[in-house]
């Protein structure tokens, strides 16, 4: 399922540098009134599309507001229900998206402890362009990531491809190896839950920890910046990482509309921390070349000023790496075997005896970490969090000495994904 291109991930990265969709696409519409079961809410605001279970509104200062469906009159959300069919009828055919209306998807509640920043709006994800050059992919790509929409990276696949992944048949293969994944993985998702619900709980006693006092003022201000943005990404990366063990049960496309958006939008806020020019320098180095319609090639920088060419083709009314172009067509009958192959080699490789020599590792090392981490929850004053915040980090580096080097850590995900 995977392309053996050395250059693969480069690309992917280059493509999405800093890592709604399914909004609804809606012509010119006039402002109106919505209002609440009640009757005392009332707003003139135009119809915006749907995100999930909420209906989003622009007010006429040019901002917008997400209600729940739930919460309208009997009349506001007939209204909305007939806007939404109608837009559901004028979405481009080159856009197949599930709308999060559409979806019955929902992750998985297990950080009830925790609450998390809400991921900022960043509106919805622009159509794919129809009969792309090269070029306006990769700007397509590149536009859309740095608005937060990490889905796009999705719906650069072409579209046979991707309801091919969605249907049940695929998905199946990935049960056994998800669940083992899952649980492998248990006591560090416990441990990084732990650690989610102190950074919550306890932000005040962080930034205000005499451990940031050899911190130069001025990346103080910098890291209050970033301290709300960076516990969404993990809380989101923690929700897509649970979100996976659905994958059997849901498709592919509604976890990526779901969880990337939301991670994206808190990704999003922490580009404007980088040093000025770091991205568009970064971006500038790229070099997109189209030798003719079906072929070209993407240069992107790699560390020590070297640079690495990747060739593209032209497959389905995508551009993507050759070789993996190639690969698909030499599949395009036998795709379902290539996976049932793909997933058969993983779980000789990730044996039962394996899961549970990891798991047993990972658990040694959660164990004292989440003793640590409660003793920071129990802290009452900055002394007390500030005493409890330096034993942990002496017990974390005598933890990481003893690790003995850098491969251990629990498994990625299975092949193919």
């Amino acid at each position: 399922m995977k392309p053996q291109h050395n250059g693969r991930l480069t690309y992917l990265h280059l493509l999405a540098l800093p890592f709604l969709a399914g909004l609804c696409l809606t012509s010119p519409l006039q402002a109106e009134i919505w209002s609440d079961v009640t009757g005392k809410f009332k707003i003139d605001a135009q119809y915006e599309g749907v995100d999930g279970k909420n209906v989003v509104l622009r007010k006429p200062d040019g901002s917008t507001v997400s209600v729940p469906i739930s919460r309208l009159s009997e009349e506001s959300r007939t209204r909305a229900k007939q806007l939404y069919m109608m837009s559901k009828s004028e979405q481009p055919a080159s856009s197949t998206r599930i709308s999060p209306s559409e979806s019955t998807y929902q992750p998985t509640n297990n950080l009830a402890n925790i609450v998390a920043p809400a991921p900022p709006n960043i509106g919805e994800l622009a159509p794919f362009p129809t009969n792309p050059t090269l070029q306006q992919q990769v700007d397509y790509l590149q536009t859309q990531l740095m608005a937060g929409h990490l889905e796009a990276v999705w719906y650069c696949l072409p579209d046979k491809l991707r309801s091919q992944l969605d249907t049940q048949e695929f998905r199946d293969l990935y049960r056994p190896a998800l669940e083992g994944y899952s649980e492998t993985n248990a006591p560090t998702e416990k441990m990084i839950a732990k650690l989610l619900e102190v950074l919550t709980v306890k932000k005040e006693f962080i930034l205000g920890s005499s451990l940031l006092a050899a911190v130069p003022p001025d990346i103080t201000p910098k890291l209050q910046q970033a301290y709300d943005p960076a516990i969404g990404v993990m809380y989101e990366w923690m929700s897509l990482s649970k979100g996976l063990e659905a994958i059997p049960d849901t498709t592919f496309t509604e976890l990526v509309n779901y969880h990337l958006p939301r991670l994206g939008a808190h990704a999003k806020e922490l580009l404007p921390l980088l040093p000025d020019g770091t991205v568009d320098g970064l971006l500038s180095q790229i070099v997109v070349v189209q030798t003719d319609a079906t072929t070209g090639t993407i240069t992107t920088p790699k560390q020590g000023g070297e640079t690495e060419t990747i060739e593209m083709t032209l497959y389905d009314g995508r551009w993507l790496p050759t070789e993996f172009a190639d690969m698909l067509a030499a599949n395009e009958n036998d795709l379902l075997e290539k996976a049932k192959e793909s997933a058969a080699e993983f779980e000789k490789i990730m044996t039962p005896e394996s899961q549970a020599q990891t798991a047993a590792l990972m658990n040694t090392i959660s164990t004292p970490v989440t003793a640590a981490l409660d003793s920071l929850l129990a802290a009452n004053t900055q002394s007390e969090f500030d005493q409890a915040a330096m034993g942990m980090v002496q017990q974390v580096m005598m933890i990481a000495a003893s690790m003995g080097g850098p491969n251990a850590g629990p498994p990625g995900p299975p092949a193919g994904f």
